[in-house]
């Protein structure tokens, strides 16, 4: 039934066409439709090829020339010093293509250059030729640290078996540093450093001159103005000591006008002890007593001059007092019973137009002396405190002295004292 199909439309497209065969040569026109044509003569590389379209329409064909092919090649490449090509295979086995100048590539190290020998590299072309370049030697590849001396400083190559050394240049020296001040006892020293190696050099510093202070410095012969420098004993402006008057700061002292200094005067403590000091003619002097418990002290004069002594203390709870007592040939002594720990002040001064040394002694009792003064049985008082006042002439010692004890009210339970009595 397919084969029936087939035949009769072969059939109906021959009559078709030689419909139109016969309308084409009945003088009208066409409108040539060319199929893709065929190779009717192959091209070679000696002779021009021949290619027919023909109209699908009437029939009629026209023919294009077909160029002459290339050569066929070698794959492989010949090559002189200069130029390369590959050879024909065909026939013409005298033609060659792709033939040029050498194309080199970029190379290859054979051998490194380094400072101390040249070098080696190897170039390529497409066709395989190769050709060699000598590499001339390198810098010097000199190290990052100087090498120095007083003179100079300079780097040294790295390469191994080289040592070669770069051009010596003068160190370049800064203005210096004092790292070692000078003083008037030893010379100082100033660094120089080169700003490019940091190699240094020193110089000495010359001695320079005293510095004094302009505070005053002292010790018991009197003041000056010491050198300021440590272990420099050189001292300017010395002059003696301007003293005032005897006062009390703890412990009786004179203190300079100048510069302070406090001297000290003599001491006085436990046991039997004496000291030698100068009154009369103006002079005053003043001894420090220490005292250790309720215990009597007494002070002995051996002189016959008559001297004043003034007794200042404080007792435990800081009330001051105040004593004094005219010794003499005929009253050579007197007993005070001190508060514990306190520091009693004697100032000792004369009515004798000329100074003499005087010697005074102290001795210390648990008990009272064979002969003390007389005391009062009547109490003494005032505004804070009470005592037995002592009778002697010119005696203004005390015993018993203590604070008033009202006991919340206003009669002192002890000496009777009326506080609301008082104006």
């Amino acid at each position: 039934m397919k084969r029936k199909f087939l035949a009769a439309l072969i059939c109906a497209a021959a009559i078709c066409a030689a419909g139109a065969l016969a309308a084409c040569s009945s003088g009208q026109e066409c409108d040539h439709t060319w199929n893709v044509g065929v190779v009717t003569t192959q091209a070679t590389c000696s002779a021009t090829g021949l290619k027919t379209y023909t109209c699908t329409t009437c029939g009629e064909t026209k023919t294009e020339v077909i160029q002459k092919t290339e050569h066929p090649h070698s794959d492989g490449w010949l090559h002189n010093d200069t130029e390369h090509w590959q050879a024909a295979t065909c026939e013409h086995d005298t033609e060659q293509v792709n033939a040029g100048a050498h194309v080199w590539d970029e190379g290859t190290v054979v051998t490194a250059a380094t400072c101390l020998k040249t070098g080696l590299m190897r170039y390529t072309c497409i066709c395989g030729l190769t050709r060699t370049e000598i590499v001339p030697k390198t810098e010097h590849p000199y190290a990052e640290d100087w090498i120095t001396d007083d003179n100079g400083h300079w780097h040294v190559c790295t390469m191994q078996g080289c040592g070669q050394l770069s051009v010596k240049a003068a160190h370049n020296w800064n203005e210096g540093e004092i790292t070692t001040p000078a003083t008037c006892l030893a010379e100082g020293v100033k660094t120089y450093t080169c700003t490019d190696c940091k190699k240094t050099r020193t110089e000495t510093v010359a001695i320079v001159n005293h510095s004094y202070g302009d505070e005053w410095s002292s010790d018991e012969n009197g003041h000056y103005h010491a050198c300021t420098t440590n272990g420099c004993t050189e001292e300017i402006d010395r002059d003696t000591h301007t003293f005032g008057e005897w006062t009390k700061s703890g412990q009786v002292v004179k203190i300079c006008s100048e510069c302070k200094y406090e001297k000290p005067a003599p001491f006085m403590a436990s046991g039997i002890e004496s000291v030698n000091i100068t009154v009369g003619g103006g002079e005053k002097s003043g001894v420090t007593v220490f005292t250790m418990g309720f215990n009597y002290y007494t002070i002995s004069y051996a002189g016959s001059t008559p001297i004043k002594v003034t007794c200042d203390f404080s007792d435990r709870e800081g009330n001051p007092f105040s004593y004094k007592y005219t010794l003499s040939a005929d009253s050579q002594s007197f007993t005070v019973r001190l508060p514990d720990r306190s520091i009693a002040c004697l100032f000792i001064e004369s009515e004798a137009e000329t100074a003499f040394q005087c010697e005074l002694n102290l001795s210390i009792s648990g008990t009272a002396p064979g002969h003390v003064h007389s005391y009062s049985d009547e109490w003494s008082t005032d505004g804070e405190q009470h005592w037995h006042a002592c009778t002697g002439e010119d005696c203004e010692d005390a015993q018993d002295v203590g604070i008033h004890e009202f006991n919340g009210g206003n009669v002192c339970t002890v000496c009777g004292y009326d506080k609301t009595a008082t104006d």
